[in-house]
């Protein structure tokens, strides 16, 4: 009707033809569908009728000396458009998968560095930057246990007067979390959580950032828990204080729960 008001008469008759075809198709291909409720003797309505009526009619008014135009075709999967489409698509994810491959292998070296940096032999930092299953098969370590992993000093540690951390760690992976203090960046504590337990332990007074280490099988301090080990800081710092006789410590939960206030930022390898 749009063609028919802008004079496009041969147009107009063209695309109502093509619009017939389709809606009798699409009653054929219904038909084919429903027709073991016709043998049955059901009625099926066709609710392309009214539609494929009203075009019969368009169709029908035009003036005998109308041209027949056709419309091109353009859903063939073998012409020029799709073509183009496909080339793009493929130098897309050319570019992506080049690109992950690219940031793969900046990575591994450096992780490569940082173990050579903790003591690893280069020979044998690649096979375990490069997650190469033999190398780190043969580095593999008992889990250590749920508790206080690791005490920077414990000269200034006050069982008595330090306030309370609970740490609820997540099923799905063991975690080590390092307790940075944030005024001078020192590591005071580090503790390990083991998959789906908890963890309770006094925190000297202070304000701390959190960094934490996840994964599955135990490497070691310089591998900790291989190339897939996952990085995150907490976006808070944790203040942990006496208020008049009160001790004011943290829970944490290491899953994602509703409405939690903490988020796990990424954080490098180098900078855990």
């Amino acid at each position: 009707m749009y063609f028919m008001q802008i004079g496009k008469v041969d147009l107009a008759r063209a695309v109502a033809v093509e619009a017939l075809m389709v809606a009798e198709k699409a009653t054929k291909e219904e038909n084919t569908k429903y027709g073991f409720k016709k043998k049955l003797g059901c009625d099926i309505a066709d609710p392309l009728s009214d539609l494929k009526k009203v075009l019969t009619d368009f169709i029908n008014s035009f003036p005998a000396n109308t041209k027949a135009a056709q419309i091109a075709s353009t859903n063939g999967v073998y012409n020029k458009r799709f073509l183009y489409q496909t080339l793009l698509l493929l130098t897309f994810v050319g570019l992506i998968a080049g690109e992950i491959f690219r940031q793969q292998r900046a990575s591994a070296e450096i992780e490569t560095v940082r173990l050579e940096k903790e003591g690893v032999k280069r020979r044998k930092a690649a096979a375990i930057a490069a997650a190469e299953a033999e190398a780190l098969k043969s580095m593999e370590e008992p889990l250590p246990r749920s508790g206080i992993y690791r005490f920077a000093d414990r000269r200034n540690y006050n069982l008595n007067r330090s306030p309370p951390l609970q740490i609820n760690n997540s099923p799905d992976a063991n975690t080590l979390m390092k307790l940075v203090r944030v005024e001078d960046g020192a590591e005071v504590m580090s503790i390990f959580i083991r998959a789906g337990e908890t963890v309770k332990v006094a925190v000297s007074v202070g304000s701390y950032k959190a960094k934490i280490a996840s994964g599955q099988i135990w490497y070691g301090d310089s591998v900790r828990f291989g190339p897939t080990t996952s990085y995150a800081i907490l976006d808070a710092a944790l203040d942990f204080k006496v208020e008049e006789s009160q001790l004011v410590g943290h829970e944490l939960t290491l899953t994602r729960i509703r409405d939690g206030n903490l988020r796990q930022l990424p954080l490098t390898a180098t900078d855990f």
